[in-house]
Parts: structure tokens; C-alpha cells; sequence
């Protein structure tokens, strides 16, 4: 085969190289699109009245309304359920997309991790014991929302702070 025989090949494969490095280049892009949609999905339904509504109720009234029982269970009713429904499903979602890589640790951390770990604090006990009352037959009853805590609670503030190098403004 003389040169001319190979340009052709090497034209192609060239092709080839720069068409690949863009569409991984355009899958990146519509992966970040995608997830700032998302994000921005679930920050509207944080800021949202109906969720503001039940979390004010989760911290405030629900350990009142549904207190533990004296031999030490946490009845969950459906009733109890439906009224933290938004906090709970939140969670859920929020931990789900953490567990699949979607969104970054440090980040969720930052921006909804206290709120996540008051709710876990009420609503952990609640949540196994639940695990218990289903025999087995739901393990992984709101078990994203557990694991978005557990890997909150791997961020600790200074931890944070050193990995998001959020800036203070200097001061006059």
C-alpha cells in the first residue's frame, strides 16, 4: 500500500476521533443540563409552601402528635406519614440522586444537609421502626433518605467550608 492508499484511512479515523470527542463533549453538556433542571426542580420544591408547611409541622408539632409509646415504639400511621409527605418523599428523591452520582456530596451538604439531619433526628426512629412493623418486607423503607444523612453527616462545616472554598467578603 503506498501513502496514498493510507490518507483516506487516516482522514477517516481522524473524522472519526473529532466526532467522538464531540459527542462526548455534547453528553457532558446535556448531563449538566439535565441536572440543573433537576436541581432547580428541587430547590423550588424546598422553597415551596406546601414542604415549608410540613417541616415546620415535622420540627415543631409532630413528636407531639405521634409521641413514642411507653414500652418505646414509634407508631407511624399513615395518617402521621401523609403529614410529613413532602419532607419525607424530598429526602427520598434528594438521596436517590446522591446514591446514583447525579448531584456531588459537599454540595448537597451545603445546601440542604441541617434540614436533612432535624428530620432523620425526628423521624429516624419512626422510619425503623416502621422497617420492623413491615416484617423485613420493605428493608429499604426510606432508605435513600437515611443514606442522603449518613453521607451529610460525612461533611462536617469545616470539612465543608475547605471543599466548597466559599469566600467571606473583606470587610471595610
Amino acid at each position: 500500500m503506498t501513502l496514498a492508499d493510507w490518507l483516506p484511512l487516516l482522514a477517516s479515523g481522524a473524522a472519526l476521533s473529532v466526532s467522538i470527542a464531540a459527542l462526548a463533549s455534547q453528553l457532558r453538556a446535556a448531563k449538566h443540563a439535565a441536572l440543573l433542571t433537576i436541581l432547580g426542580n428541587m430547590l423550588t420544591r424546598f422553597r415551596s409552601a406546601e414542604f415549608q408547611a410540613a417541616r415546620s409541622y415535622l420540627e415543631n408539632d409532630f413528636q407531639r402528635d405521634f409521641p413514642p409509646t411507653p414500652s418505646g415504639d414509634y407508631p407511624f400511621p399513615s395518617e402521621a406519614r401523609e403529614k410529613v409527605r413532602p419532607c419525607t418523599s424530598f429526602y427520598q428523591d434528594f438521596g436517590l440522586l446522591l446514591t446514583e452520582g447525579a448531584i456531588q456530596p459537599a454540595m448537597v451538604s451545603a445546601t440542604f444537609g441541617q434540614s436533612a439531619r432535624t428530620a432523620w433526628r425526628i423521624l429516624g426512629p419512626y422510619v425503623v421502626a416502621e422497617r420492623v412493623r413491615r416484617d423485613g418486607e420493605d428493608p429499604s423503607y426510606y432508605a435513600y433518605f437515611e443514606h442522603l444523612v449518613a453521607v451529610v453527616e460525612d461533611w462536617p462545616p469545616p470539612r465543608l467550608m475547605a471543599k466548597l472554598r466559599l469566600r467571606k467578603p473583606r470587610g471595610d
